[in-house]
């Protein structure tokens, strides 16, 4: 099959005696899911760790293999660097109040997005002079330096003068325009994920939110308040509600993913506050076009990564993985 040809641009359904053979069959999983968890297994395997377990819902113990042992996952196995594993155990302990971590999940599950949160933000947050330069990229002109980088942050966790509700963004750079004016870039980041938690619901709050952010073709839209829009519908309003409450003078919402299935950011105002006009930069929303963004690899830090860690499968093409047309019986 030719590499040109558009099934090559599919992720391949996998054979389940394959999944199994890799111990990383789940039957729930989606196409993604699994091709995704098997990469990891495969990974794993290539760096010489030890299957994990996984507990079922009723109680049953099974080896999975997108976990790791624990000896390896407490040796910071799911992390690119020691430092980066040191900076998520620090951010874990100093959370925030009402921050959501498990723990058991970001240290031992080779499919968190919180740990891929930490892997790349993580470089960000050490190297200021790389996140500006990521940033720039991403959002050419918008601003000048990063900075800062917080994780699991929500500028007004459960404050009725923002959303009222626990939404947070993964990861927050703080910014700074040419003008010396502070903003922001709020991240949702997603691996094998889906976006169909409804969270903590909707209110009278999100309603009047929605309605003054002026966002929205329909501000009442049903699709808005139903998976899969609402996690991002909710994003997009803390961040207008954070321009209206804190002194920020531009903010924007992006969203990550290792399908590449980010978005080109569109601007909108977003109100006033006083004499400063506030702008919004977001992107998920019904307004905005799809658009490819990859991750940076290998890594710009300062420091060299001391050991091989799954940077590399996060930032690869799943659907272009020669690993997984081999397993399906294609070429690449």
């Amino acid at each position: 099959m030719s590499p040109a040809s558009p099934l090559m641009d599919r992720v391949p359904i996998l054979p389940e005696a394959v999944l199994r053979e890799h111990q990383v069959f789940q039957p729930y999983d989606t196409r993604f899911q699994a091709a995704a968890r098997l990469l990891q297994a495969l990974w794993r395997g290539e760096q010489g760790f030890a299957v994990g377990e996984h507990v079922r819902p009723g109680g049953e113990v099974q080896e999975l293999g997108s976990r790791l042992s624990r000896q390896d996952a407490e040796a910071g196995a799911n992390f690119i660097s020691e430092d980066i594993y040191r900076l998520a155990r620090r951010e874990a302990a100093y959370r925030e109040h009402g921050a959501l971590y498990d723990t058991e999940r970001l240290c031992r599950n080779l499919l968190s997005s919180q740990a891929l949160c930490f892997n790349l933000f993580g470089l960000l947050r050490q190297d200021l002079d790389l996140a500006s330069r990521v940033v720039e990229r991403l959002m050419p002109g918008v601003y000048r330096r990063v900075t800062g980088v917080l994780f699991e942050h929500s500028p007004g966790r459960n404050n009725p003068l923002f959303t009222g509700d626990n939404t947070a963004f993964d990861a927050f750079l703080l910014t700074e325009t040419d003008d010396q004016l502070p903003g922001f870039v709020a991240v949702e980041v997603k691996y094998t994920e889906s976006f169909e938690d409804t969270g903590s619901g909707t209110g009278p709050r999100h309603d009047e939110l929605s309605e003054a952010s002026g966002l929205y073709g329909d501000h009442h839209a049903d699709a808005l308040r139903k998976p899969p829009l609402q996690q991002l519908w909710r994003e997009h309003l803390l961040a207008y509600a954070t321009l209206t409450k804190r002194p920020f003078s531009s903010g924007g919402v992006r969203h990550g993913s290792v399908r590449h299935r980010s978005a080109r950011p569109g601007r909108y105002q977003a109100g006033n506050t006083g004499s400063r006009r506030h702008s919004l930069l977001a992107s998920g929303a019904l307004k905005t076009r799809g658009d490819r963004i990859q991750l940076p690899t290998p890594p710009e830090s300062g420091k060299a990564l001391d050991r091989a860690g799954p940077w590399h499968k996060y930032g690869s093409d799943v659907k272009k993985d020669p690993k997984l047309h081999k397993l399906t019986g294609q070429s690449p």
